[in-house]
């Protein structure tokens, strides 16, 4: 029998618990407290790791996008652990890794002064952005904002943590320490990543269209999944234009 997308979810939500409990030292009694409220951010999770997955696989310039995948994750750990501010900071990288994916894949020798190149100067995030919100792709998709303008916006929430040295700083505390858990990260990482994961899941699929055609029916519906149904019907609206 083919597995569905609820099968998938619980499956990798329950893989990615036991790592929390063994690798992490998150209390079980913790998790089976707040099992609820972590499901829906690691769904999310997983829609935007497998657009990821989808656009990078078996292609050329891949690492930005593979190391957006690890960054998620790394985000959602640190906010099971209490620390706020590597989490927000790891969902801002998430955003410079797709937008760098995005960029370098269709600049291969931009891309080479990067690698081989120590002193060059990398294009800036907001360089990034600046590029993309001109490109046909982000205005032909229809949204206002559109995705461009909104990621500008949370970027520089995001940023905020980057500086920030409070009792929630990762150098107050030992990641490996029995850290008290703090279910109000958790709820302001909700907040952020409902918005962040799927805005970034979109840039994916509206800059590798093709890659998304070929993605088999499972992938498609595990991408789509947390995407809000008014930006899935544009969404669908600019593919079909595509075909």
């Amino acid at each position: 029998m083919s597995k569905t997308v609820d099968d998938i979810c619980r499956k990798e939500y329950s893989g990615f618990r036991a790592k929390l409990i063994s690798e992490w030292r998150i209390g079980a009694d913790f998790l089976s407290r707040f099992d609820e409220k972590l499901k829906p951010i690691h769904r999310r999770y997983i829609s935007f790791a497998c657009a990821a997955a989808v656009v990078s696989d078996k292609t050329k310039r891949n690492e930005y996008a593979k190391g957006a995948i690890e960054a998620g994750y790394l985000s959602l750990a640190m906010a099971i652990k209490g620390l706020e501010n590597p989490a927000c900071v790891l969902l801002r990288q998430c955003v410079e890794l797709v937008l760098k994916h995005i960029y370098f894949s269709s600049h291969p020798i931009e891309y080479s002064w990067v690698r081989l190149r120590d002193d060059y100067r990398e294009q800036s995030f907001q360089y990034l952005i600046d590029y993309l919100s001109r490109t046909s792709e982000c205005k032909e998709i229809g949204l206002s904002p559109n995705p461009c303008e909104r990621l500008n916006v949370w970027y520089g929430i995001l940023s905020r943590h980057v500086h920030v040295h409070s009792m929630g700083f990762m150098g107050y505390m030992s990641v490996s320490s029995g850290r008290r858990l703090d279910i109000s990260v958790i709820k302001r990482l909700d907040e952020r990543s409902k918005e962040v994961w799927p805005l970034l899941t979109i840039l994916f699929i509206i800059y590798a269209p093709n890659r998304y055609f070929r993605a088999s029916e499972i992938e498609k519906r595990l991408i789509r999944m947390t995407v809000p149904r008014g930006i899935r019907t544009r969404l669908d609206l600019y593919l079909r234009r595509l075909v």
